[in-house]
């Protein structure tokens, strides 16, 4: 299997028709191509929907890529010096992520534009991102695109890649008041704690797979009480011992 994650701003740079199976957390307007249009954090019914959708396409290429994948191992020997270096880029990027890790309160009742502006600031200020009022404008950009706010929690997750951000990061700010945002599912709801996770416009699959699993981690029960709590220890400590585990089961 190849699986990759592309971002709204990769999608004139890329073939649709190479790829067996797209799934979408936003609209693709005007795509001459089939799609499976999913919420951000999957429901059981998407998810149902995704594995109908791989199995429908597997049965017609299984047979090629198993004779495939089979004639290349029997030419290539194993490149441990490659997979070394594959070890390093993911741990390079989990590293990355959690020295990014901050929890920063914000005190008194805010505007969602002055949030967002504080927080990149913030961010501009330790060398995270280049230039705050451009970063801002993305994030405004992709919160009209879909409902950032997480479903059954009081989150909302702010996330975007772009050439102003220098490295990736994960920033968690619990709010002085609650916030109303638009949720994944499409309704209006609360939220008092707002997380930010940024990666660069050019960045490698490593990265984009280090907070894809961090994305997915968040709507844990052990997470949510975690991140409700603002402890910046342990919720590090927490997001360790997780990304060790994943790192151990991937490579």
């Amino acid at each position: 299997k190849q699986v990759e994650n592309k971002s709204l701003f990769d999608l004139e740079d890329i073939e649709k028709g190479d790829y067996d199976v797209i799934v979408s957390t936003i609209p693709l307007s005007e795509s001459e191509h089939e799609y499976i249009l999913t919420s951000p954090m999957l429901t059981k019914t998407e998810v149902e929907r995704v594995k109908r959708a791989v199995r429908k396409r597997k049965t017609s290429v299984f047979k090629k890529q198993a004779k495939e994948t089979s004639t290349e191992l029997d030419d290539k020997p194993s490149d441990f010096k490659q997979q070394l270096q594959v070890t390093q880029a993911y741990s390079t990027a989990v590293l990355d992520v959690l020295k990014s890790l901050d929890v920063l309160r914000l005190s008194g009742k805010k505007s969602l534009e002055n949030v967002l502006q504080l927080m990149c600031d913030k961010l501009a200020e330790n060398g995270i991102i280049r230039n705050a009022s451009a970063v801002k404008q993305t994030l405004l950009e992709r919160q009209a695109k879909s409902g950032l706010g997480i479903p059954g929690t009081h989150f909302a997750l702010y996330h975007t890649r772009s050439h102003d951000v220098e490295e990736p990061s994960f920033t968690i700010y619990p709010l002085g008041q609650p916030l109303k945002v638009r949720g994944m599912d499409g309704n209006e709801m609360a939220i008092s704690t707002l997380l930010l996770m940024l990666a660069p416009q050019d960045t490698g699959k490593e990265v984009l797979e280090t907070l894809s699993f961090l994305s997915s981690l968040i709507i844990e029960d052990e997470s949510v009480r975690l991140l409700e709590s603002g402890d910046r220890d342990r919720i590090e400590q927490y997001l360790s011992k997780q990304f060790y585990k994943w790192l151990h089961e991937k490579i």
